[in-house]
């Protein structure tokens, strides 16, 4: 047998190789190490968005993450409230299901009467996925934990949405980040936790273009959409809510937007699409059933917190890119910064008219241009206000006299609008053009001109409890029983005590409560009403004994700031100060 000698290789650098030698060894450092780069990025787009979003989260909180214990990535001073009541309810689940309580009806607030969770702003899912960081660390970290990852999160469910529509990485990349921080998320990361957790809706509206253009298996769409669906009613029932009927607007604009021989196919579709919503409702019938049996806590936020028209265009303090400038003009709007959250900036609004124009023609263009007009509609909520001004009633001044709608803010839809966009913006970056430069450029100024404002973050979405030493430390087991009642001034929706409850282990009851949008209507009304907006008035001091004396309460703590406000009332009450020390004052009959 011939033996075959193989040629050694040249040595680069040395030499040409002819025509017929062999054909010299180059290394290009651009060439095969950026192409294996780029195709390692596509095949792992998710997890680098993932981290890219993630470490501008970390950015903004950067003043959070070295204090996760006492800072809080909120704004206690615009929503002492909704970010006291978050801190508490997580808490309360890892106490009350360690100690074998109702969870969903503690008497430990509200006390003695108590209150049903159910109809309120709770969280189980939430509070259980954090009960570990909980128990070793407190409820602070675990709420802050949430707070700064939650944006990520949305902004990751957003780019695998668009990854799937658009087929493009990099515009997925930038679609991503204009959903998780859109000024709906940053708004509500002001003090609305179980708002700013919404990876849900991106990840069901996946799972419905993969059943339909066959990538996903009837089977396994049924499962993983009612596991998404399931985990959004314990996440927020009010988005699942909205997110129920935004997916059937979906489904009807496609309908009315595709020709009559493809309705064949949606029609076919149609009882996979449903299921998942049925198994949903029957997972958790445990606590959706009491939740409708609950009170409604919430009637008659519809009118109350209107959009404002302008808030489409102007930007509000906590954009990075004219918040501040602006804010003479957005000071006006009657529902507050944080529930106008329909902004989306100037070059992403011009990318979604440009888009929706663009596929006018097609299917897919008409329903999301008649998604996108109805939601415009639904956000304005009953009444068109402009500036702060009422102009004319709506349509949807109809919706707000049914069951649910009046506990629903119409402004919140914004979280749809904003993924909406999303989607529009990823499929104009993918698209070919003539100048992909300037295109390019101005995706990101899209994503730029939504992020939050690094200058002002300790102003308006990173602020600190007030914590008095009397609580934070074994102070208070000197004057205070185990299961004593106390009750707190300032009270209900501007007091922090429900976060001193949750760090003292529900030591002692609490005589107030938030959760609702006003005091308990089985409270005596006139005092529960100046308790509620912490200003005193004549003849409180007997109404104020007789609460004290009704409820069974102990003692009455008073912070430091607010005792000259409350210490005539207190006297007319009959109550003797006690001591001052820790921050409060105790007062008892």
């Amino acid at each position: 047998m011939a033996t075959v000698t193989r040629p050694s290789p040249p040595v680069p650098g040395r030499g040409s190789a002819s025509k017929s030698g062999p054909r010299k060894w180059t290394w290009r450092p651009s060439g095969l190490g950026a192409r294996r780069l780029a195709g390692a990025a596509c095949r792992h787009d998710g997890y680098l968005g993932l981290v890219v979003y993630l470490a501008l989260a970390l950015i903004w909180y950067r003043s959070v993450v070295a204090h996760m214990g006492s800072a809080c990535a909120c704004s206690v001073k615009l929503d002492p409230g909704d970010n006291a009541d978050s801190v508490w309810w997580l808490g309360w689940f890892v106490h009350a299901l360690a100690d074998g309580l109702p969870v969903f009806h503690p008497n430990v607030i509200w006390s003695p009467t108590g209150i049903n969770l159910a109809g309120s702003t709770v969280s189980p899912l939430l509070a259980l996925l954090g009960a570990p960081v909980t128990i070793l660390w407190g409820p602070i970290v675990t709420y802050n934990l949430l707070m700064i990852t939650a944006p990520a999160l949305a902004a990751w469910s957003a780019n695998r949405l668009c990854r799937q529509i658009s087929g493009s990485a990099a515009a997925a990349l930038l679609a991503g980040a204009t959903y998780g921080f859109s000024s709906y998320e940053i708004g509500h990361l002001l003090g609305h936790l179980q708002l700013v957790v919404a990876l849900c809706p991106p990840l069901v509206a996946l799972c419905a273009v993969r059943l339909m253009d066959g990538s996903l298996s009837p089977r396994r769409y049924v499962a993983v959409v009612t596991g998404l669906i399931s985990a959004q009613i314990l996440i927020s029932a009010e988005v699942a809510f909205t997110m129920t009927l935004v997916a059937a607007l979906g489904i009807a604009a496609v309908w009315v937007s595709v020709p009559a021989g493809e309705r064949a196919r949606l029609r076919a579709r149609l009882p996979t699409l449903a299921l998942p919503w049925l198994l949903a409702a029957a997972a958790t019938a445990w606590f959706t059933i009491p939740l409708l049996g609950a009170p409604a806590y919430a009637a008659g936020v519809a009118s109350a917190y209107p959009t404002d028209a302008l808030s489409f265009l102007l930007p509000m303090p906590y954009t990075w890119l004219g918040g501040t400038w602006l804010s003479h003009l957005t000071y006006s709007f009657i529902a507050g910064w944080d529930e106008n959250t329909a902004y989306l900036g100037p070059p992403l609004l011009a990318i979604l008219g440009a888009q929706l124009w663009r596929a006018r023609r097609t299917p897919a263009g008409r329903a999301l241009t008649l998604l996108t007009g109805v939601l415009v509609v639904w956000i304005l909520g009953p009444v068109l206000y402009i500036d702060g001004r009422p102009v004319a009633r709506l349509l949807y001044a109809l919706a707000v006299r049914l069951p649910l709608f009046s506990e629903m803010i119409p402004g919140r839809l914004s979280l749809y609008l904003a993924l909406v966009a999303a989607v529009a913006l990823a499929l104009w970056l993918a698209r070919p053009h003539r100048h992909p430069v300037p295109a390019w450029l101005v995706g990101l100024a899209a994503v730029a001109a939504l992020m939050p404002n690094l200058a002002s973050a300790t102003t308006y979405n990173v602020s600190r409890f007030t914590e008095p030493r009397f609580f934070t430390t074994e102070l208070y087991r000197r004057y205070v029983r185990p299961g004593q009642t106390l009750l707190p001034l300032p009270w209900g929706s501007r007091s922090q005590a429900y976060v001193w409850q949750a760090q003292d282990h529900f030591y002692w009851r609490l005589a107030s409560g938030y959760f609702r949008f006003a005091p308990l209507a089985s409270w005596p009304r006139r005092i529960a009403t100046d308790l509620w907006s912490n200003v005193p008035s004549a003849g409180d001091g007997p109404r104020l004994r007789r609460l004290i004396t009704g409820y069974h309460v102990a003692d009455v703590v008073v912070l430091q700031g607010d005792l000259r406000r409350w210490q005539a009332t207190l006297h007319a009450a009959g109550l003797r100060r006690v001591i001052s020390t820790g921050g409060v004052t105790i007062y008892r009959l």
